[in-house]
């Protein structure tokens, strides 16, 4: 008896603190119902329906709480004392309105939480959210100009601008349609595609995402994560990004073999299996990357991906060919096929990988890795300096093609490139008596 009354006495002085530390303050909120009030089929009749605010602060987002229209205009606004623990506290919301139809904020989900809502950050004293359009749709347009250079991709054979085509797609058509880009065959750059169009969504203010996009002898999407960009109220021209991000000197220009290496000792899976090296027909690895367009891992992978072990140890390896063109930035991650399963378990969730760089192209051995630890490899780094017994100077760095060694006796002046260092990891520089400092250079 005496502990359950303990533990009644400790819930209740939590529940007592967190009153005690709630914070009132006043909060505005604004939405601009333009569209759904002028256009040709409205859905918003000022005269019987009405808008609201839901959210978190709110009986738990069942009901809402009302806005009033600001004259004859189309926007609706009204200050509410929300209540919440703290200050620096998340609250989500959308807007909702009622009568000719019932219709929730139907969100694209780019911007927002998880769930698609609206969000701001509670500041403890009186604030304004940022005023929006409902739903993001506001009705007029803005000229937005995007610019891509595909002159990387075109050296190492990836587009080719006889027979490929540049396409935008993005958040104003739900990434279903693409705008397409076309060069000036006269310009100095003839690599360089650019498109003005017209973006209807969402309205200024909002964050638009997109990627860009070729087809025709391939079919490729930017593997990176979407681009952003705030939709302005006046004509916007993006500035000039290479397709993917990825310059001429984070491309191979060769087929490289390379070759990966794992210690499986004591490897255990996601699901908690453990790797059981004791027949190299029981349980066997597999690599998976994005120099193999992420092979499907619900199905059973071909031996092709398959490594092996050395002699009688934990350790498997294998060596694949990295196509000319892949960017020397290896993305990739192990799995476990378990004997008698179909499709093979991996050592880490999604987009959590090793990344690994293709220093020396043609072939290469890169350091081991080990199941479940998902190294980060740094691009350039790792600058290391070494005074040997002979008076020279070991100098140790990560470094590929386009990545080379300077020199200076001065922190702040008289850089001296070292270009026969380009592409190199180490070099022995003659010691002197006086200081010398080393750096990298990527271009």
């Amino acid at each position: 008896m005496k502990a359950i009354t303990l533990i009644g006495a400790a819930c209740f002085a939590l529940s007592f603190s967190a009153v005690q530390n709630a914070i009132a303050s006043l909060v505005t909120f604004q939405v601009n119902l333009a569209y759904q009030i002028t256009n040709d089929s409205p859905t918003f009749d000022t005269s019987l329906d009405t808008v609201e605010v839901r959210g978190s602060f709110y009986d738990s987002w069942n009901s809402g709480l009302a806005l009033v229209r600001v004259g004859s205009t189309t926007i609706y606004t009204n200050t509410f004392d929300i209540t919440t623990t703290s200050p620096g506290d998340l609250i989500e919301f959308k807007y909702h309105t009622y009568g000719m139809d019932d219709n929730w904020e139907n969100l694209q989900g780019y911007i927002y939480t998880n769930d698609g809502n609206r969000a701001f950050v509670f500041s403890g004293s009186p604030q304004a959210v940022t005023p929006v359009y409902f739903n993001d749709v506001w009705g007029g347009t803005i000229p937005l100009t995007l610019q891509v250079d595909m002159g990387p991709q075109v050296i190492v054979g990836n587009f080719d601008p006889s027979v490929d085509t540049v396409e935008a797609r993005g958040s104003w058509d739900g990434f279903s349609n693409g705008v397409t880009l076309t060069n000036d065959p006269t310009s100095a750059n003839t690599n360089l595609y650019s498109m003005t169009f017209d973006v209807t969504y969402p309205a200024p203010g909002g964050l638009g995402a997109y990627k860009f996009h070729y087809y025709g002898s391939q079919d490729v999407y930017e593997p990176r994560d979407n681009r952003f960009l705030i939709i302005s109220n006046v004509p916007t021209k993006m500035p000039v990004v290479f397709f993917n991000d990825l310059n001429t000197n984070d491309l191979l220009f060769v087929d490289t073999l390379v070759t990966f290496t794992v210690n499986m000792t004591n490897a255990m899976d996601i699901n908690g299996y453990v790797f059981n090296p004791g027949n190299p027909n029981y349980d066997t690895v597999y690599l998976n990357g994005d120099f193999f367009g992420w092979w499907p891992w619900g199905y059973f992978p071909s031996s092709q991906y398959q490594l092996y072990p050395v002699g009688t140890s934990e350790v498997y390896t294998n060596t694949f060919l990295i196509p000319k063109g892949n960017p020397v930035a290896l993305t990739y991650k192990y799995a476990i096929n378990e004997y008698g399963y179909y499709a093979p378990d991996t050592e880490a969730p999604f987009k959590v990988n090793h990344l690994r760089y293709v220093r020396h192209t043609g072939s290469t051995v890169l350091p081991m890795d080990m199941f479940g630890i998902q190294l980060i490899e740094p691009l350039v780094g790792a600058l290391n300096i070494n005074r040997q017994a002979n008076k020279q100077v070991k100098v140790t760095w990560n470094g590929h093609v386009g990545i080379h060694l300077q020199t200076s006796t001065n922190l702040m002046s008289g850089w001296r490139d070292l270009p026969e260092t380009e592409a190199m990891t180490s070099t022995n520089y003659p010691g002197t008596n006086g200081t010398t400092f080393f750096r990298l250079i990527k271009p």
